[in-house]
């Protein structure tokens, strides 16, 4: 301990009021009500960011030649071509390719 350090009794470090209460249960309250006040603007302005971010993603405009809308085909007969590449357990390239006829069970 240093000898030159010189400390108050633990009387002298509470806080009082006028009447001579202690003040510290007073102080933890409100210290304890600061920081959930401080807890629930940041969450409140975490929501605020979030729903700013998901307005804007869902209303930006969308960049040259993504947006395209064609003119309406009538079809009857539409093919579609399925075709599936893969490795197969053994690391050979495997194809399946067919193309079926929408509307053949009508």
């Amino acid at each position: 301990m240093n000898p030159h350090h010189i400390t108050a009794p633990p009387e002298a470090t509470k806080s009082a009021d006028v009447n001579g209460q202690d003040l510290s249960l007073f102080h933890r309250k409100h210290s304890h009500h600061r920081r959930r006040k401080w807890i629930l603007w940041m969450i409140g302005l975490l929501v605020l960011w979030l729903a700013g971010v998901m307005i804007y993603q869902t209303h930006k405009p969308l960049p040259a030649g993504i947006s395209y809308e064609s003119p309406v085909y009538t079809a009857d007969r539409v093919y579609f071509w399925h075709d599936l590449t893969y490795q197969d357990q053994s690391g050979t390239q495997q194809r399946e390719d067919r193309s079926d006829l929408f509307g053949q069970c009508a």
